[in-house]
């Protein structure tokens, strides 16, 4: 089953304040319990304040990707940080936050796909 970018559903990142998202599927049915989204990160993002309820201060679920353009710094657990950019293929284990830097010359934009049922159970534990 396939989409075309403009048919997924258009929102928020609940991580990220106002950063676009548009995501493949709330219910995940069709790729099989997995959630595909398509981020936009401006200047100045910090997705740490929305993580500050949930253990450790992190964010709890893994999630695979790859970084279309633009580029974001990753904190992992053990304090240890990458930036990711345009063209790298990831992989962020549970555990993490991100940001990207307050003078970006352009946004930052990446595919994420992540198990839907660990995205509703840390949307759940943020109330």
């Amino acid at each position: 089953m396939r989409k075309q970018l403009h048919e997924l559903t258009v929102g928020t990142n609940p991580a990220a304040g106002h950063a676009p998202v548009k995501r493949w599927s709330e219910s995940g049915p069709e790729w099989g319990g997995k959630l595909c989204a398509v981020h936009q990160f401006g200047p100045g993002v910090d997705a740490t304040p929305a993580f500050k309820e949930l253990p450790d201060g992190l964010c709890p679920a893994p999630h695979w990707g790859y970084c279309l353009k633009g580029e974001l710094t990753v904190r992992f657990k053990d304090g240890t940080e990458e930036v990711l950019r345009a063209g790298d293929a990831f992989y962020w284990p549970a555990g993490h936050t991100f940001f990207t830097a307050k003078d970006a010359q352009q946004d930052c934009m990446l595919i994420e796909f992540s198990d839907l049922a660990e995205i509703k159970a840390m949307e759940k534990a943020k109330g």
